[in-house]
């Protein structure tokens, strides 16, 4: 239903995005398992990411009914007329692409997408990753993370609905103007979590609001 977006619109995360960090620093381990002592002087401990792996994997190999019984509830009926303040108006999956999905939404729906803030699991674990370089940015998610737009009147009965199936849901933003497609990025906690001299971070800044010229020039706020 991308023809019927309009300005105002919320754009939720069903989960926050990075959940899938802790795998590739796993991973890291078992490349060389020297990281492992590297890892856990900076708090990161070979038994909490092995929990964490764990979980992704069994994530990962299993489909979200769940979720897809949910949006299937906001969905009208076949051949039913839609309703904006009770249906939801689209879906985007985010998965490994990260914070890059959003920009794509904005290319499908020919608008503006203000974007307030950026949710990151593992927040710590997220930025010392970029920190040290072990990946290019922290943002990538799995199963079960997407992006949802609708309007207000059905926003919360949506995240109330997410949150039963043991998920992490945010308003992170809202639809601006339409006829371009910019997305509008004003968390500027995001530059943690990409690294800088990678091409992500160079798209990032191609689409990123005024405030961010400050910590492009020092590298800090």
């Amino acid at each position: 239903r991308y023809t019927e977006i309009e300005e105002e619109m919320n754009v939720i995360i069903t989960d926050k995005f990075g959940s899938i960090i802790p795998l590739s620093l796993f991973l890291l381990t078992k490349i060389n398992e020297e990281n492992i002592s590297v890892f856990e002087k900076h708090g990161i401990f070979i038994n909490e990411l092995e929990k964490e792996k764990d979980n992704i994997i069994n994530n990962l190999s299993h489909p979200r009914f769940e979720l897809g019984k949910l949006i299937n509830k906001y969905c009208p009926d076949f051949e039913g007329k839609f309703d904006k303040a009770s249906h939801i108006t689209a879906v985007f999956p985010i998965l490994t692409q990260g914070i890059l999905a959003l920009k794509k939404v904005a290319d499908y729906i020919d608008s503006e997408i203000i974007i307030d803030k950026i949710p990151i699991k593992h927040k710590e674990m997220s930025s010392y990753a970029v920190k040290q370089y072990f990946v290019q940015h922290s943002t990538s998610s799995f199963n079960g993370c997407h992006l949802i737009i609708a309007s207000r009147e059905c926003t919360d009965s949506i995240m109330q609905d997410l949150k039963k199936i043991h998920l992490e849901p945010e308003v992170i933003g809202k639809v601006g103007k339409k006829g371009k497609s910019f997305l509008n990025v004003k968390d500027v906690e995001i530059d943690k979590y990409i690294l800088r001299r990678s091409k992500i971070y160079k798209k990032i800044r191609s689409f990123r609001t005024k405030g961010f010229e400050d910590i492009d020039k020092d590298g800090k706020k």
